[in-house]
C-alpha cells in the first residue's frame, strides 16, 4: 500500500499541486499561497490561511530543530561535512554573482570538496558535551536556531540556492549509489516485510492515515509554500516550472520509494524487521523512524558496493541532515514572508521589515523546540497535528488552483478530484484525532492545545471551502 500511495499520488495527486502552485505564484509577482489566495478566492481568505499556515511552518521548524540535534547527536559523524557544505556554498555563491564565475563551474568545485568532508567526516566524527546552554540537544537546538536566523537574513543567491544545488547534485549521487547497490545485491536484496501488515498495536486506522503518515513522497501541503515562496523567485521562464514543479515532485517520489526499500530490504531478517516495528509505539520516536532509513540504506550501499560500513553510514546521515537544513532555513524564510505579507498588511507595516520578521520566526520555533509541556518539547508534543494539518492544506491548495483554473475556463477535474480526496482523508483523520484520541483524554498532558489547535485548523479548513465555495458562484468561466 505504501508502495502504491508513493507512485501514483505523486503523479496523480503531488505532482499537479506542486506544478500549479509554483505556475501560479509565479504569475502572481512570486507571492505566497498564503497572500495572493485572497485575490484567487475572495480576501477573507487571507485570514484563515494564514492561521493554518503560521502554525505549520512554526511546527515544522521547531520539529525540524529538534531532528536535526537528534542527528547530531546519533550521527557525530555527520557534523563536519554538514556544516563545511555552509563554507563551500556561501563561497560558490559569492564567486558567481560577485565574480562572475560559471555556476557549473563553481558548484562542481563545491560539490567535490563537500564529498571528500563526507569522507573525512566518516573518520572524523564530532560531539558536543555539557555547555551553558544545557545539554547537547539543547546546544544544537540553538544553534541551528541561530544558523536560521543567519541564512534567511542573506539573500537567496549567497547562500541558500548554492547550498540547495549542492544538496540536489548529493541527492543524485546518493541515489544513484543506493540503486546501483541494491541491483548489486541480487537475489540477496531480499523484502524482509510484508506486503500489508494490519492489526498493529497501538496503530490508527490503515484509512485515513496511510495516506497522513507517508506525506512528502506523495503529496504535501509544505510544498505550497515553499513552490509559491523562494522557488517563483529563482525561475527564469515559465516554461521550466513543469520541469522544476511536476518533475521535481517525480524525484521526491523516487526518494520515497529509495525510503521505502530501505525500510524493508535493509533488515537482516523478517524477524529483525518485525523486532523494529512489533508496535506502533515502539517504531515512534525519532531515532527509531531515522535509524530504519540511515542504517537500512547504508546497509544496502556497504553490502552491494563494498564500501566500508562507516563511510556509508556517514553518506545516508550526511543526506537526511541535509534536507533537514534545507527545510530550517527555507521555513524561516516562509515564515518570515508569510508574516510580512499577512500581518504586515492587517496589522503594522513595521511586520514587514526583515529583522523583525525573521527574528519573530525564529524566536517562535526556538521556544516550541526548547519549551518542555508534559516532559518533552512542546513541539514534538504538538507534533500529532503536522500530518493532518499539511494534507490539510495541500487540499486547500489544490481547491485554490481549481478556482483559479475555473475563472480562466480551463478543465479542473485534474485538480479538483484530487482536492475532494484529499479534502475527506486529511478532514477524517482531523476529526478522528479530535473525536478518539485527543478531546475524550482531554485531561491528560498535552491535549487541551492539541485540541484547541486541531479544532482551529478544522474551522478555518470548513471557511476556507466556503469562501471557496462563493468564489465559484461568483466566477464566470473564462
Amino acid at each position: 500500500p505504501a508502495l502504491l500511495w508513493v507512485v501514483f499520488g505523486t503523479m496523480f495527486i503531488g505532482a499537479v499541486h506542486d506544478f500549479g502552485v509554483l505556475v501560479m505564484s509565479m504569475r502572481k509577482r512570486g507571492r505566497s499561497i498564503t497572500d495572493f489566495i485572497g485575490e484567487v478566492l475572495i480576501p477573507e481568505a487571507r485570514i484563515l490561511m494564514f492561521v493554518v499556515v503560521f502554525f505549520l511552518i512554526a511546527l515544522v521548524g521547531a520539529v525540524f530543530m529538534i531532528v536535526i540535534a537528534v542527528l547530531f547527536n546519533t550521527y557525530a559523524t555527520t557534523v563536519f561535512p554538514i556544516w563545511i557544505e555552509m563554507v563551500f556554498a556561501l563561497g560558490c555563491g559569492i564567486a558567481v554573482y560577485r565574480y562572475g564565475v560559471s555556476f557549473r563551474t563553481a558548484g562542481s568545485i563545491a560539490l567535490l570538496g563537500f564529498f571528500i568532508t563526507v569522507i573525512i567526516g566518516a573518520y572524523w566524527p564530532l560531539s558536543i558535551g555539557e555547555t551553558f546552554i544545557g545539554s547537547p540537544l539543547n546546544t544544537w537546538i540553538v544553534l541551528t536556531a541561530l544558523y536560521g536566523l543567519f541564512v534567511t537574513l542573506l539573500p537567496v543567491w549567497a547562500l541558500l540556492q548554492p547550498r540547495d544545488w549542492i544538496n540536489a547534485h548529493e541527492l543524485y549521487a546518493f541515489l544513484a549509489l543506493f540503486f546501483i547497490g541494491l541491483i548489486a545485491l541480487g537475489p540477496g536484496a531480499d523484502v524482509v516485510a510484508p506486503a500489508i501488515r494490519t492489526g498493529v498495536s497501538g496503530a490508527p486506522p490503515f484509512y485515513p492515515f496511510l495516506f497522513i503518515v507517508i506525506a512528502c513522497g506523495a503529496i504535501s501541503g509544505w510544498h505550497s509554500l515553499v513552490g509559491s515562496g523562494t522557488t517563483p523567485k529563482q525561475i527564469d521562464n515559465e516554461v521550466d516550472a513543469r520541469d522544476i514543479g511536476y518533475g521535481g515532485m517525480q524525484l521526491e517520489g523516487i526518494l520515497a520509494i529509495s525510503a521505502i526499500i530501505a525500510c524493508v530490504v535493509g533488515f537482516a531478517s523478517s524477524s529483525e524487521w518485525l523486532s523494529h516495528y512489533a508496535s506502533w509505539g515502539g517504531a515512534a520516536g525519532l531515532g527509531p523512524k531515522v535509524s530504519a532509513f540511515v542504517d537500512g540504506g547504508a546497509g544496502i550501499v556497504s553490502e552491494g558496493l563494498h564500501i566500508p560500513e562507516t563511510i556509508a553510514l556517514t553518506i545516508f546521515g550526511v543526506l537526511i541532515v541535509s534536507f533537514a537544513m534545507t527545510t530550517l532555513d527555507t521555513t524561516v524564510r516562509m515564515e518570515r514572508y508569510v508574516i510580512s505579507e499577512v500581518v504586515g498588511s492587517y496589522v503594522h507595516p513595521i511586520f514587514e521589515n526583515i529583522y523583525i520578521g525573521s527574528i519573530i520566526s525564529v524566536v517562535v520555533m526556538g521556544w516550541l523546540a526548547l519549551q518542555t509541556y508534559a516532559g518533552a518539547p512542546a513541539g514534538i508534543v504538538l507534533w500529532p497535528l503536522f500530518g493532518a494539518t499539511n494534507q490539510i492544506l495541500a487540499a486547500l491548495a489544490l481547491l485554490t488552483i481549481s478556482v483559479y483554473l475555473y475563472k480562466r475556463g480551463t478543465p479542473i477535474q485534474y485538480t479538483f478530484l484530487p482536492f475532494l480526496f484529499m479534502v475527506i482523508t486529511a478532514g477524517s483523520a482531523m476529526i478522528y484525532n479530535l473525536g478518539i484520541n485527543w478531546i475524550p483524554s482531554i485531561g491528560k498532558a498535552g491535549m487541551i492545545p492539541l485540541t484547541i489547535i486541531g479544532s482551529v485548523v478544522v474551522i478555518c479548513l470548513v471557511g476556507l471551502i466556503i469562501l471557496a465555495g462563493i468564489s465559484f458562484k461568483r466566477a464566470r468561466p473564462g
